[in-house]
């Protein structure tokens, strides 16, 4: 079981970070990576509160558990409401609202979560639904099935392969967000439930990110499995030590899962960042240089965009909407660069 946990947390953390570091100023994308991200926090919650040497640790640790595990609902609605087409009016308005109301909502769940039993109490026999959690799994379960049906008549007109792709992206981001707000208090094992989730979050964020490179006329595979390789080795050589310590003298406490968990944390992150922080180490360490900073800046942006190329796309082919649409995205994405690095 720890072993399982420990691959879904690193997997969770990996593609909720490389869904953020695609391209942080697509709120569809920042949003469904947030939700990965905390659930991939949630795993590593409920994996620390299994070695707690006490139960007054445990009962904490349990109770951020749950409260994480909430909260990738919020952040999915937020992502469904700019599965809606830009032109749209309900995007538009759900869009100027969705910042205020989505962070209002979270920091209320926050609150609470940590300071009341109102939506759940944690006894030692684990989570018991409180006197509001049936209210907001049924406010929030309606928020995303009216989500839904707005997707769904938004791009009924228009049966093309994005289209049914973002239907089926809305239709597992209500699916999943639903079952995580109804099946956490023992109704299933744990271990089927952290498996099961899993999958259909591997499922749901490579499907995003083959949408993302269909929209902007990219390749993905060589992009993402440059990223997975990256990730899964910096973790091999940042974890590997803590593991076979584990192994060989301690074993799994509470100390050393920790330590697992955040050099596990950190090894993903320095890799799929390592562009922005290359670049901040430059603008220190070359503060006098600044034709060698902007020199190795764009250097370090044209080898990013290489394995996003797509070979297979002939311009000269283009129909001339679908080569405006293109040439529109490529002209924002190359705003955006001289703020932001793509993920590696």
């Amino acid at each position: 079981m720890l072993i399982l946990e420990i691959v879904t947390y690193i997997l969770a953390l990996w593609l909720g970070l490389y869904l953020l570091g695609r391209d942080p100023t697509k709120p569809q994308l920042r949003y469904a990576g947030l939700g990965l991200t905390v659930y991939a926090f949630s795993v590593a919650a409920m994996t620390l509160a299994s070695a707690a040497p006490s139960s007054a640790v445990a009962l904490g640790l349990t109770r951020l558990h749950w409260l994480l595990l909430f909260m990738p609902a919020i952040f999915w609605l937020g992502a469904m409401i700019y599965l809606l087409p830009e032109e749209t009016v309900a995007r538009e308005r759900l869009g100027r609202w969705w910042p205020i109301g989505g962070s209002a909502l979270v920091a209320v769940l926050i609150i609470l979560s940590l300071t009341t039993s109102l939506i759940y109490h944690i006894t030692p026999d684990g989570a018991q639904p409180g006197p509001v959690y049936p209210i907001f799994v049924v406010l929030l379960g309606l928020c995303l099935g009216a989500t839904v049906v707005l997707i769904v008549q938004a791009y009924r007109a228009t049966p093309t392969k994005t289209a049914l792709g973002l239907l089926l992206v809305g239709a597992i981001f209500f699916g999943l967000s639903v079952g995580m707000m109804l099946t956490p208090f023992d109704w299933l094992p744990r271990s089927w439930l952290v498996l099961g989730v899993s999958l259909d979050l591997a499922i749901l964020g490579i499907i995003i990110a083959v949408l993302d490179a269909f929209e902007e006329g990219e390749t993905l595979l060589p992009d993402f499995f440059r990223s997975l390789d990256g990730a899964l080795l910096f973790v091999l050589i940042f974890a590997g030590p803590v593991v076979v310590t584990m192994l060989l003298a301690t074993g799994a406490t509470l100390a050393m899962l920790v330590l697992l968990v955040i050099n596990i944390g950190a090894a993903i992150a320095v890799q799929i960042f390592a562009d922005p922080l290359q670049s901040s180490l430059d603008r220190i360490a070359f503060a006098a240089f600044p034709s060698l900073r902007r020199a190795r800046a764009d250097l370090r942006s044209a080898a990013s965009v290489l394995p996003r190329l797509n070979e297979a796309l002939e311009i000269e082919k283009l129909e001339d909407d679908e080569f405006i649409r293109l040439t529109r995205r490529t002209l924002s994405h190359w705003g955006n660069k001289k703020t932001w690095q793509p993920a590696r």
